[in-house]
């Protein structure tokens, strides 16, 4: 341990020695560097200088210190600048009712990345027609997902009332099980013993518990549950499922786009 500290010693006063033999010639580096404005190797030059102890005047240092913020800030604007120019590029792609405008993961990116841009420049130009495009496609994928939702529970519907009337058969229950009602909300279980005793049974007394057979129909749209035998005596049961528009609202509100975009507040305070 104390070999491998003497032998660091060793080498950084090797290092430093080296440095000090060719301060004159890092002096001249120095000077041809500040002529030049090649700020970011005078700044190296610099933390040489004070690893040697060497003096360097104040206003040298500030000179160097004022370069490399210029650089800096023109690296955050080239930086600014790149981020901007391709955010316009994928804007321009977006076209209502096409693939990348029903990317409702893609619109949401875009708008961030909107919202980060003006707030980097407050003044940029171009918010307010991004934000118009962004939003017509907000709307555009909120109507299809109301279409597509409707769709899909009336064939999630149909799927449960075919697998119902498969389990009963296989329990050796000659039982039809079918979707009726405009919208294919009313579940109709026929069944010659379907009396109250069947309908108790089946819905657990009418429970509404989470995952009751009840509330599992409920949940996918059915409005009504009918059990009737074939002497046309019946027993129902009403439910409470969301509308299309709130089930649609509910995954638009999931997706982060229940609301309408509006042009971020750094441009819309203007």
């Amino acid at each position: 341990m104390l070999q491998r500290q003497q032998e660091g010693k060793r080498q950084r006063q090797a290092r430093l020695q080296a440095l000090r033999e060719r301060l004159p010639e890092t002096r001249r580096e120095f000077e041809t560097a500040k002529r030049s404005g090649d700020w970011r190797r005078a700044n190296e030059i610099l933390s040489v200088f004070d690893s040697l102890g060497e003096r360097v005047p104040d206003e040298d240092r500030r000179l160097v210190a004022e370069g490399v913020q210029r650089l800096r800030q023109d690296e955050v604007a080239a930086r600014r600048k790149e981020r901007i120019a391709a955010f316009e590029k994928e804007i321009k792609t977006l076209k209502q009712g096409a693939g990348a405008c029903l990317d409702v993961k893609n619109v949401t990116r875009l708008y961030r990345e909107l919202v980060a841009i003006v707030k980097e420049v407050p003044d940029y130009r171009k918010a307010r027609r991004s934000t118009r495009r962004l939003e017509k496609c907000r709307r555009t994928f909120a109507k299809t997902l109301k279409r597509t939702t409707h769709k899909y529970m009336i064939a999630q519907r149909k799927s449960v009332a075919k697998r119902l009337e498969t389990l009963y058969l296989d329990q050796g229950m000659d039982t039809r099980v079918r979707v009726t009602g405009k919208n294919q909300d009313v579940l109709r279980i026929n069944y010659i013993f379907a009396g109250r005793v069947m309908a108790h049974k089946i819905t657990e007394g009418g429970s509404m518990r989470k995952g009751s057979f009840l509330k599992n129909l409920e949940d996918i749209g059915f409005r009504r549950v009918v059990f009737y035998d074939t002497h046309s005596e019946s027993y129902y049961y009403r439910l409470k499922p969301m509308s299309i528009d709130e089930a649609a609202q509910k995954t638009l509100k999931s997706e982060g786009v229940d609301r309408a975009f509006r042009v971020p507040k750094a441009v819309a305070t203007k």
